[in-house]
């Protein structure tokens, strides 16, 4: 599959699912812990989605389950794999996790509108 197997692989689509769970639980005992967390514009727009893509970064060093390019990549040149295996888990994370949270809440919302009707 190539390139595309980065994004759409079923392994990126794990890390992806992981990530939003991950940063969704820490959103919510943070709401329950700190009543201003909602006020606070920084931390709201700017260190949870960052906390997305460290979470990914560091699922994507540790997990043992990556794409086949990845792997190949990283055999064939000389680079760090943790550097490697975490920028693929960078993207994965910040990128895939939002887009993935994005629509899951959209349907989420869709259905309880049909269910209410």
């Amino acid at each position: 599959m190539g390139a595309l197997e980065l994004f759409v692989s079923w392994q990126a689509i794990v890390l992806a699912v992981v990530t939003v769970l991950v940063t969704e639980g820490i959103k919510r005992v943070l709401d329950l812990v700190w009543e201003e967390r909602k006020k606070s514009r920084i931390f709201t727009r700017l260190a949870l989605p960052a906390m997305q893509g460290a979470l990914g970064f560091l699922a994507g060093m540790l997990v043992p389950f990556r794409p086949e390019s990845v792997v190949e990549y990283v055999a064939a040149h000389d680079s760090p794999a943790w550097l490697a295996f975490g920028l693929w888990g960078l993207i994965v994370g910040g990128v895939a996790g939002d887009y993935l949270y994005s629509k899951l809440k959209a349907f989420l919302k869709h259905q309880a509108g049909e269910a209410g009707a």
